[in-house]
């Protein structure tokens, strides 16, 4: 992916208006954070519509790669996994939206929920941290002495 790819991402709304259970489509990862190169891929995540179903994510794929966007990465965040939805939307630079996306309510919603969940997070990843320090590579450590 080129460094200069910015202006081009104006075509990808082309792309997802055609799918009407889009909603809205954030651009995350080295593309936004500053360490775009070469080889670089594209992460693009998507906001599906409430109450919509499954999206046709490989008819997408293939959407983009007609148009020259090869080296995509593509998430839908219709998961409730909340780590991955807070690493989307912190950077906030959304590339396409429909009229009816509130981006300011999904963005304080998303950051909500990921300050409720962090305290837990700490915990596993301290708890992961100290497994790591003592050798322990399984989340028991009667199954490390086991495989001894």
């Amino acid at each position: 992916m080129k460094p200069d790819m910015f202006p081009e991402l104006e075509r990808l709304s082309d792309i997802f208006r055609t799918y009407p259970d889009i909603q809205a489509v954030y651009l995350f990862g080295s593309a936004v954070t500053g360490r775009l190169h070469a080889e670089s891929d594209l992460d693009l995540a998507i906001v599906p519509r409430p109450g919509a179903g499954k999206l046709p994510r490989l008819d997408i794929l293939t959407d983009l790669a007609r148009a020259g966007f090869c080296r995509v990465d593509l998430v839908i965040l219709d998961t409730d996994n909340i780590v991955l939805k807070h690493e989307v939307v912190r950077h906030n630079r959304l590339i396409y939206q429909t009229e009816d996306f509130d981006r300011g309510s999904y963005f304080s919603r998303v950051v909500r929920q990921f300050l409720d969940f962090r305290p837990y997070l700490d915990v596993q990843r301290q708890a992961y941290k100290q497994r790591i320090l003592h050798g322990q590579t399984r989340s028991h450590p009667q199954e490390d002495r086991e495989a001894e």
